[in-house]
């Protein structure tokens, strides 16, 4: 890249995943005309750094170098929160003397770590079977009838055979061998089980293991690598889909149950075809105005409802009381009726000030009208008379020139909308291409059909209806149904399902960025979120309503809130957690200060001084 950079071209500088942006006179720079859709305007650099960059490329690119400045520093403060609130969940976890991964009350989070009980750092050698093979000489040479019974027995009850991906490993390594004639990895299956035995039980975890803190410094670290804020593209569908940094804290810390951007997957049937995807799309898209209006045409009508003032209306049924010099008030002034009064007087200004283009218009006339109806106020009885014909001539004269108004404005009107017709017609026809990937359900879903590996067509919808799926139970295959909302698979399906759901969501987030997260550590953080049949969160919320120490949730945030707790409530302690023995400067009851060494002393003999 930075050769390309320096002797071609800089390329096209994005600023939040898009072009430059426009400020409000339409440009980019002051220097470029308003609404330039040309490359350099949007942010194309042409120029390289051999030669020069001009000062419209320079302050472009100083842009987005600040962007990456900026998002350096947001982004470490963010994922170093995030890494916290996993640490200080996770502190207590360890493995336990009978293998099984246990919180500071002894629940059960696991009963074999990492299902399995490997150690992270051993897998690498665990299935390396022709090295195992190569190696068997000096292995075997070490078992003896004394030491074959005690090195190939079972730390406990629960670890009894070997997982079965080794078992299915070691025997396609056989199969392999046997087909190309190795003589040099011949060996037999008993030989070889006991071989991979040995190893793996050489390769479990230590009793006293920190499992917890691993997990968390393993899902915190590569989060620092992750860009924030990134909305990418899933498949070719064009929908929006929440990665990076925003997804884990939606689904690790505030464990949220309403996600901003839930979807579901679902493949078809085998025998399905293109054409039956497209069938189900038209059932689940989400009809719009677009797809059914032919042609829109606004049509101003003419009629105008005449009515006289209300001063009019009372002079024709009699004398008003300002006729007769009586006012409406008790001889109060405008200035005597208080704040109250000013206030309305200001609230009708707005909104006469808010009024439209062609109520305007029709204001000015009516107020003409009523200026006009004023000065037609009768003097007398012999007056009254002549009112009515003096109003109709005025009616008739404002809807004379009305109508000529009207008329120019809707020639001008009939251009445009002609003009207007024809690209509606066309960015109608765009979105509707555009609309066949981005379809939605009944639930305001949008779904798309897409080929996968295989040719397997699967459906994909923005929000989570499960029930709709169901419903196509002839043409979705609904026992594979995935979903990126946790709570409603938990709902739906179960805590196993939503477990699962965990684990495979935090999995393509990294994966979206090139990361590998070792399943263990997930499947250590997806039980610990579930193992009490729910789904908690890890943050300040979720400790004070799941821990049951509290020197650890005083240690996290909030002190002074959880330390009225305890003393409220009589909490103990029994200080096992981390948090708790630093705190009262105790050895923390994790690795090498899990046990205790005792030693008998004989007191019999003197004590030499």
């Amino acid at each position: 890249v930075n050769m390309t950079q320096i002797s071609s071209l800089l390329g096209q500088q994005e600023l939040e995943g898009k072009r430059v942006p426009r400020m409000i006179s339409g440009k980019t720079l002051p220097c470029f005309p308003p609404w330039d859709i040309s490359s350099r305007a949007g942010g194309f650099i042409g120029d390289r750094f051999l030669t020069g960059l001009r000062p419209q490329e320079y302050y472009f690119h100083c842009m987005a170098g600040r962007e990456g400045l900026v998002d350096t520093a947001v982004k470490t403060s963010r994922s170093g929160y995030l890494q916290r609130c996993l640490i200080k969940s996770l502190e207590s976890l360890k493995v336990s003397y009978d293998h099984t991964v246990r919180d500071v009350d002894g629940s059960i989070i696991q009963f074999c770590y990492g299902e399995d009980g490997v150690d992270v750092l051993k897998t690498s050698f665990l299935d390396k079977f022709r090295e195992l093979a190569d190696n068997r000489k000096a292995v075997l040479d070490k078992l003896d009838s004394y030491n074959d019974k005690h090195l190939l027995s079972t730390p406990n009850g629960y670890i009894s055979k070997l997982p079965e991906n080794l078992i299915g490993g070691a025997m396609k390594f056989l199969e392999e061998t046997r087909e190309k004639k190795l003589c040099r990895y011949d060996i037999e299956e008993e030989e070889l089980m006991k071989l991979l035995k040995v190893k793996y039980l050489s390769s479990l975890v230590d009793p006293g293991e920190a499992v917890g803190v691993v997990a968390a410094q393993s899902i915190g670290e590569p989060s620092t690598q992750m860009t924030l804020n990134t909305f990418h593209f899933a498949g070719r569908g064009e929908m929006n889909v929440t990665l990076g940094i925003p997804r884990l804290k939606e689904l690790l810390m505030t464990a949220s149950a309403k996600i901003s951007t839930p979807f579901m997957t679902c493949p078809l049937i085998k025998d399905k075809t293109w054409d039956d995807a497209e069938r189900i799309a038209a059932k689940l898209r989400r009809v719009r105005v677009a797809d059914v209006v032919e042609r829109i045409e606004a049509v101003k009508s003419n009629d105008m409802e005449s009515h006289l003032s209300d001063s009019v209306e009372e002079s024709e049924n009699g004398l008003t009381d300002e006729d007769n010099g009586v006012s409406d008030g008790d001889g109060e002034n405008e200035d005597d009726l208080g704040a109250d009064a000013e206030k309305w007087k200001r609230q009708e200004i707005d909104e006469m000030e808010y009024d439209d283009d062609a109520e305007k218009e029709e204001g000015l006339d009516m107020d003409s009208e009523s200026e006009e109806d004023t000065k037609l106020k009768p003097e007398s009885e012999d007056d009254r008379a002549k009112l009515g014909e003096e109003l109709e001539e005025t009616e008739k004269g404002h809807k004379q020139e009305k109508e000529e108004k009207q008329e120019e404005k809707e020639e001008k009107k009939q251009q445009e909308k002609e003009e207007k017709k024809q690209e509606e017609k066309q960015e109608m026809e765009e979105e509707k291409e555009e609309e066949d990937d981005e379809e939605k359900g009944e639930e305001k879903e949008k779904e798309k059909g897409e080929e996968k590996k295989g040719g397997l067509i699967v459906l994909q919808t923005a929000g989570v209806n499960f029930e709709v799926f169901w419903k196509l139970v002839d043409y979705l295959d609904i026992n594979k149904i995935r979903s990126n909302d946790i709570h409603a698979m938990l709902k739906t399906y179960g805590v196993e399902a939503a477990r699962a759901t965990i684990i495979q969501e935090v999995s393509g987030v990294f994966s979206h960025y090139g990361i590998n997260v070792n399943m263990r550590h997930l499947s250590m953080i997806a039980d610990f979120m579930t193992f009490d049949g729910g789904y908690r969160p890890m943050s300040r919320q979720g400790m004070g309503q799941f821990s049951t120490s509290p020197f650890g949730k005083m240690t996290f945030e909030t002190a002074t809130k959880f330390i009225v707790e305890a003393a409220s409530h009589g909490e103990c302690d029994t200080l096992d957690g981390p948090s708790a023995s630093i705190c009262l400067g105790k050895p923390v009851k994790m690795g090498t200060g899990s046990f205790g060494l005792l030693q008998n002393f004989c007191l019999d003999q003197p004590v030499a001084m």
